[in-house]
């Protein structure tokens, strides 16, 4: 088996253990819908011959709608319907649409976390290392989705660089859980 195929597989086992650990956090859907996109993807493409794009603007959308765990439960009717026309959309629009609006929405779940980091920051003189981490993570897949929509041609040495990395943050936030860990 070659070694990005086994990184690969590590890299979804790790965020598939993430949304235990966060069972009773604010951010249980968000870890969640990030877990089950690659899986979920995966599955469809080996057993189904389905493009892994299927559910790629449909699975960010719960991610973005999943940052606040209160927020989904309260707006559930509402992003049942949105989820839908995602649905539709999905079907009609390209490839390159389709990454334009990851991006657009990991803009916005980047800016939430840095929002959440700052604000943190100026509430208690402190920064909280899940914020950083997980901007950290954040900032990984916005760079990762410009150099795809730009075409940027870098081979594969940074894309195993960049999912080690993501595995190494996946690994920190099941190890590490509990924010007692802060910057002064």
């Amino acid at each position: 088996m070659e070694l990005f195929i086994v990184i690969g597989y590590i890299s979804k086992l790790v965020w598939l253990i993430i949304p235990f650990r966060y069972l009773k956090s604010k951010h249980f859907y968000f870890f969640l819908f990030l877990g089950l996109h690659d899986v979920i993807s995966y599955t469809l493409w080996m057993f189904f011959d389905l493009p892994v794009q299927t559910l790629t603007l449909l699975m960010n959308f719960l991610m973005l709608a999943g940052l606040e765990k209160q927020f989904f439960n309260r707006r559930i009717r509402l992003i049942v319907v949105f989820a839908i026309a995602i649905i539709y959309i999905n079907q009609i629009t390209t490839s390159h649409q389709q990454q334009v609006f990851v991006l657009f929405v990991h803009a916005i779940i980047l800016f939430l976390f840095i929002r959440s980091l700052i604000r943190y920051y100026f509430d208690n003189n402190q920064i909280d290392i899940f914020y950083l981490i997980i901007t950290l993570y954040e900032l990984t897949n916005v760079l990762k989705l410009i150099i795809l929509i730009k075409d940027v041609e870098l081979g594969v040495p940074p894309l195993y660089a960049t999912l080690l990395f993501q595995i190494l943050i996946g690994l920190y936030l099941i190890i590490f859980r509990d924010r007692h860990n802060l910057i002064r």
